[in-house]
Order: C-alpha cells, then sequence, then structure tokens
C-alpha cells in the first residue's frame, strides 16, 4: 500500500499549503455507487475518518475560518469536513461515526429539508434517475431535442442546459422529465437512503449533535453563478430563513451548489448574513486573497481508501488555503 511506504507523508510534505476542507455527500451501508458517485459505504467512511483523525488535526468550519482570518499557517496539517446537500443517510449512517470519532462537521443543507412539506429529492438525482431509464431517450425540453442527453442541434449536454437555464424553466423541465419518464417513481422502487434528503424531523435530531453544524446549500440547488442575480438572492434567503426558523440558531455558513457562484454573489450572500463561503474551485480572480471564501476538496466514493487518501493530501497543494 502507497501510504505504508510513506507516500502520502511525502505529498503532505511537499505542499507549502497545512489547511484544507474536505467535502462529503453521503454515506451509506452498502454500496450505492451503481447509482451515484458520491455515497461511501459505512466501512469506508469509518476507515476515513480513522485515517483522518490519526494523521491530522481536525477542526470546524468555523475555526477554519478563524484560522485563516489570524493570516498564520497552523503547525501542523489541519483539515475540515463537511457534507452537502442534506441526505437522510446523513443522520442514520454518517453520524454515528462521526460521534464514535468525536469530529466536528458541517452540514450544508438544501432548504426544502427544514420544510414539512418540501421536496425529499434533489434535481441532480432525478437526473440520475433518469441515466438509468437507459440509453437512447429522446427528450423534449428547453426548446430543444435531446438524444442521449445531447441535444441534437447544438450538441449542448442537458445536464449543463439545466444548469444555465433560468429557474421557472429548469424547474418546468424538470416537471415534465418527472412525468414522462416516471423518475420519483423509479426512485420510490430502490433504497431510499441513496436519494432521499431529510425532512425537518431528521434534521433537528442532526442538528442536536455537539458535533454538527448546519450551513446553507442553498434552497434548490440552483447554480448560483449562472442563474440571474435576483433569482440567487431569493434562493440563498428563503434557505437562511427556513433553516433558521427550524433550527433556531443563525445560519452563517453557505457552501455553493455545483460550486458555482460569482462576486456578485458573494457580496449577496455577505449582506445576508453568510460569514463563512465555501466553493470547490475559486471562480473568481480575487478569490485567493478573499477572506470571506475558501475552496474545498471532494472525496470521491469510486475509489478504495488509500487512493482517496493519497489524492487528499496531494490536495493541500491544489486546494489547500493557507
Amino acid at each position: 500500500m502507497a501510504m505504508g511506504l510513506g507516500t502520502d507523508r511525502l505529498l503532505r510534505t511537499m505542499s507549502r499549503k497545512h489547511l484544507l476542507n474536505v467535502m462529503y455527500h453521503g454515506v451509506v451501508s452498502n454500496d450505492a455507487t451503481w447509482f451515484s458517485p458520491r455515497h461511501l459505504t459505512s466501512s469506508a467512511f469509518d476507515a476515513h475518518l480513522k485515517y483522518l483523525t490519526r494523521t491530522f488535526r481536525v477542526v470546524s468550519t468555523e475555526e477554519a475560518f478563524a484560522l485563516r482570518a489570524a493570516g498564520s499557517p497552523p503547525d501542523r496539517h489541519t483539515i475540515s469536513i463537511s457534507f452537502d446537500d442534506g441526505y437522510s443517510n446523513n443522520l442514520d449512517v454518517a453520524l454515528p461515526i462521526i460521534e464514535k470519532y468525536k469530529v466536528p462537521v458541517t452540514f450544508f443543507i438544501l432548504g426544502p429539508c427544514a420544510e414539512l412539506h418540501g421536496d425529499r429529492v434533489s434535481w441532480t438525482d432525478l437526473i440520475a434517475a433518469l441515466l438509468r431509464r437507459g440509453r437512447g431517450l429522446r427528450i423534449d425540453v428547453l426548446g430543444g431535442t435531446y438524444v442521449d442527453m445531447v441535444e441534437v442541434s447544438s450538441r449542448r449536454n442537458l445536464v449543463d442546459d439545466l444548469k444555465r437555464a433560468l429557474p421557472s424553466d429548469r424547474d418546468e423541465a424538470l416537471r415534465h422529465l418527472d412525468a414522462t419518464f416516471g423518475l420519483r417513481e423509479y426512485l420510490n422502487g430502490i433504497d431510499r437512503s441513496v436519494w432521499e434528503l431529510m425532512g425537518p424531523d431528521q434534521l433537528l435530531s442532526l442538528a442536536s449533535s455537539s458535533y454538527v453544524e448546519i450551513g446553507s446549500h442553498a434552497y434548490a440547488h440552483y447554480n448560483l453563478g449562472l442563474i440571474p442575480l435576483d433569482d440567487a438572492i431569493n434562493d440563498m434567503a428563503r434557505s437562511k430563513q427556513a433553516l433558521e426558523h427550524l433550527v433556531g440558531k443563525p445560519i452563517e455558513s453557505i457552501a455553493y451548489p455545483d460550486g458555482s457562484y460569482s462576486d456578485t454573489v458573494k457580496d449577496a450572500a455577505e449582506r445576508l448574513g453568510f460569514k463563512r463561503q465555501l466553493a470547490v474551485d475559486y471562480r473568481c480572480a480575487g478569490d485567493p486573497a478573499d477572506r470571506r471564501i475558501q475552496a474545498r476538496h471532494g472525496v470521491p466514493a469510486t475509489t478504495t481508501t488509500a487512493s482517496a487518501m493519497l489524492f487528499l493530501n496531494g490536495a493541500f497543494d491544489r486546494r489547500g488555503i493557507l
């Protein structure tokens, strides 16, 4: 194993950066990569946390931003851990492992999770269900015709066009796809843990853990940097209000869906009261010097633990903060 040969340590020592934000999505009991590449198995996540707690100092998102504000690198390699979206498996499967290792974790939650009648399906999982319906599908949405997810005239990908669509157009397209291809019906026929988002009672249980901070993942998982600014502001504000109303605490951290934002979105988020903003890759020229925002490293579920940890150690140089 490469880690046994010290390759992971070598990768760390080669980096000038000592602070890294690490991102997950879900943890499930059984392998779910046949449907989504974002969910680790519980045994893999346990192995990750065992390695991470032995190798790094683990701090909260708030502490990571405080270190950045102080301007001096930590004296040892340090990470923060967060989850995106708000899957029910975050409570049922991930939280017991988090509490076992006693690590702080921020969960960035979609707004509907905080609402009694909120949608329990992210649009990304509706598309995953569409892909499971098979090849050769002819799809007429957004004013185009797509075959195998590619628009026949422009050759654009359907997912990319949905990301760039006006919110009302995207929502209408998803309703049409669901009605035409039975996407929710398909989801209801498979393991719910791989796609179902939390509801208010589950979210309150998650938030009650002393190891958990709740942050916003905006409301409807729009690409906030690609839609009109007013729509982006309304979406962030709606999420913040719903989450704060439920958990009874200020929501001060936001992670941008699909890592999509802009300078004007950052300014708007700050005005809304988001003190800490998380991306994936930096997208704006001023981001490296902007203390309001930090990059993150996403951990894949489709590699071995050894490979995932090697990639993570190498990410200090690419996405490290200090």
